[in-house]
């Protein structure tokens, strides 16, 4: 230790006593001041012992094993306090190796400040008069910051009313300014559709009834079965703007009746799909309600039938001859999910997106030309809104869409 010899039953001058040689010693322990240590070895072989070869590692200090030399000793300086174990192999002048070796433990012990014990009392020591320096500097700040409080809350108590009255004021005013503005949005909206896809009709109603009278007797019957016709569709068509145009003003003005009750879906459903019977003949296209018969809804039912008609006419509208149009139920957290399904046109992202939204509302023509407003559309969503329900659709171009809104479920509803 320190290149001081260590003899049995001796203390050296650094400290360090044994009471057998470390030939005969499995374990040596060193103070933390002991750290520098030169370890001497030597092979039972003597009959060529310029040839013996060695090799060793300290394990927790060495990664690897030394190379093999014919230096029997090695020197460790400034080990880290811990717990080693010193391993030599040697081999005879003929290069054969002891594989088992010898070895001995090496117990490097800490400072006493490094000691779990001293470690654990200084943490608590130094916890505690932080704690304290802590609750000294809040009790410090607290009582600053309750005399800056209490001066700020009497100045603010001043202006405290005269503040709160201009503010209420400000507030009533900016409410009414935002629902005067929300109100002319909607009738300026709502006077345009009425002015654009009104007149358009009747222009169409128009030309067909004066070319029956004027032409009347020249025109085969199967050319007057054809303006009649005509018109029958274009006076449905009115008709059906009409009607989604007052729902619409109703909803507005808050005078749509509300009065939600158990119904049975199916039966809802049914009648909706025979008003559109014979559009669907007339297109070749089958309606489909996979609705179960024993499903009940709580819904006002008007408006339950305005939005099947609205979402099922759009379908019929939208899907060419040959296609198909289903309704069907699934069940969610919200409710009951009504789901209307075409195999028509689709629609893009963009598109989908704009369907209801108040400012984007334009007319499509259908698959065979068939008129109407988009008004529907908004009509369904403040219906649905109405029940606490949304609604949203799924298409893509070409692969038809997917109407869903969901509605509360009944308390007779069968799960």
């Amino acid at each position: 230790v320190f290149d001081d010899q260590i003899a049995p039953g001796y203390q050296n001058s650094s400290g360090v006593k044994t009471e057998k040689t470390v030939t005969y010693s499995n374990e040596i322990t060193l103070a933390y001041d002991q750290n520098n240590i030169t370890l001497e070895f030597i092979a039972a072989d003597y009959s060529a012992i310029e040839n013996n070869e060695y090799i060793y590692k300290l394990e927790g200090f060495d990664r690897e094993w030394s190379a093999p030399s014919t230096e029997n000793k090695v020197k460790y300086t400034n080990l880290p306090p811990g717990e080693y174990t010193f391993i030599v192999k040697g081999s005879n002048g003929d290069g054969l190796w002891n594989d088992t070796g010898a070895s001995i433990k090496i117990t490097v012990t800490p400072p006493f400040w490094l000691t779990w014990w001293f470690i654990i009392a200084g943490f608590l020591v130094f916890t505690g008069l932080a704690v304290s320096l802590e609750k000294y500097r809040n009790r410090i700040v607290k009582g600053r910051q309750e005399k800056l409080e209490n001066l700020i809350a009497e100045r603010t108590l001043e202006l405290k009313d005269v503040n709160e009255s201009l503010q209420q004021e400000i507030e009533i005013r900016k409410q009414k300014e935002e629902e005067l503005q929300l109100v002319n949005s909607q009738r300026e909206k709502f006077f345009s559709i009425v002015t654009h896809d009104l007149k358009s009709p009747f222009f169409g109603l128009q030309g067909y009834s004066e070319i029956l009278i004027n032409d009347y007797q020249e025109l085969t019957d199967e050319e007057r079965l054809k303006f009649i016709t005509e018109i029958n569709e274009v006076s449905k068509s009115s008709y059906n703007l009409l009607e989604n145009l007052l729902n619409w003003s109703r909803l507005q003005a808050g005078r749509m009746e509300f009065n939600p009750k158990h119904i049975l879906l199916n039966t809802i459903v049914e009648n909706v799909m025979r008003l559109f019977n014979q559009n669907a003949v007339t297109k070749n296209i089958a309606l489909i309600n996979k609705i179960n018969e024993e499903i009940i809804v709580h819904a006002d039912e008007n408006m339950l039938n305005l939005i099947l008609r609205n979402l099922i006419g759009n379908s019929i509208k939208f899907t060419p001859n040959g296609g198909a149009v289903a309704i069907y139920t699934t069940d969610s957290e919200q409710g009951t999910v009504i789901c209307v399904k075409d195999t028509g046109v689709g629609m893009s992202r963009e598109a989908a997106s704009r369907l209801f939204k108040v400012e984007h509302i334009q007319t499509t023509l259908g698959t065979e030309k068939e008129k109407g407003s988009g008004l529907g559309l908004l009509l369904c969503l403040e219906m649905v809104q109405k029940h606490g329900g949304t609604i949203r659709v799924e298409s893509e171009p070409g692969e038809g869409s997917t109407f869903m809104f969901n509605l509360p479920r009944g308390e007779d509803e069968k799960q």
